[in-house]
């Protein structure tokens, strides 16, 4: 049997969930005009509108919170590293100007040296002034200039060109009057805006062969020749008989 419904007619559905009465909308002309809901499920729409706002305030300030956060953190992580490279650039003002009256303003007293000069007999920040004073009775116009410099963390590496004139003694080998110009690299760990630890790295052989301490080293060939072939005589045919 087949149930027909009047053209314009909305048959009425019990709402089994919120207990409401729904008019299905049937209208072959307007789908949606002949729709309503139940007072309760308009109380409940109603209800939980303000709840959804108050959702959504609440988790767009905290999302901009963590991003002040973020943003505080990454202001201050760079702070702190163009604090570190600034006293990186007053180390080496220190080689180049002899100057050791701030030394204990940018090390600390224990700092843990990787790359101890030769005749350097003390640790920590005295070890490097031992090593400045040595470096300039050796080299009076030395120079340490910092061509790139990064920071990352508390660490700060740079890449440098150290140059001199030997006008004065260097272990044991006497004024030469020669001057060297070679590359260098310093890794150095930062605390408290003072440099605790330091890594390094000279071309010294390249600086001793400048300044004549030691021969020059030989280019070897990147390759031996390979011997030029060797002809065979040719053999005259023989006549057959």
């Amino acid at each position: 049997m087949t149930l027909s419904l009047p053209a314009n007619s909305s048959p009425a559905y019990v709402d089994s969930v919120g207990g409401g009465v729904h008019t299905l909308c049937c209208d072959r002309t307007r789908l949606t005009a002949g729709c309503q809901t139940s007072p309760k499920t308009s109380y409940a729409m109603k209800s939980t509108i303000p709840t959804l706002i108050v959702f959504l305030v609440l988790f767009l300030g905290a999302c901009t919170e963590q991003a002040d956060q973020a943003d505080i953190t990454l202001t201050s992580d760079t702070a702190t590293q163009d604090s570190n490279k600034a006293v990186m650039a007053r180390i080496y003002d220190a080689f180049n100007t002899g100057d050791l009256s701030y030394v204990d303003d940018i090390m600390a007293p224990n700092m843990i040296e990787h790359q101890m000069m030769p005749g350097v007999e003390s640790v920590g920040s005295e070890a490097f002034r031992q090593t400045v004073t040595m470096m300039r009775e050796s080299f009076s116009d030395l120079r340490l200039d910092a061509d790139h410099m990064v920071a990352e963390g508390d660490m700060v590496a740079t890449l440098i060109t150290m140059s001199g004139t030997q006008t004065g003694p260097m272990m044991g080998a006497p004024a030469s009057g020669n001057q060297f110009r070679i590359t260098g690299l310093d890794l150095v760990r930062f605390a408290d805006g003072k440099a605790v630890e330091h890594w390094g790295y000279m071309e010294e052989v390249s600086m001793m062969e400048q300044l004549g301490m030691m021969p020059p080293s030989e280019e070897q060939p990147l390759a031996e020749e390979a011997p030029a072939a060797i002809e065979e005589p040719a053999v005259a045919d023989q006549p057959v008989e």
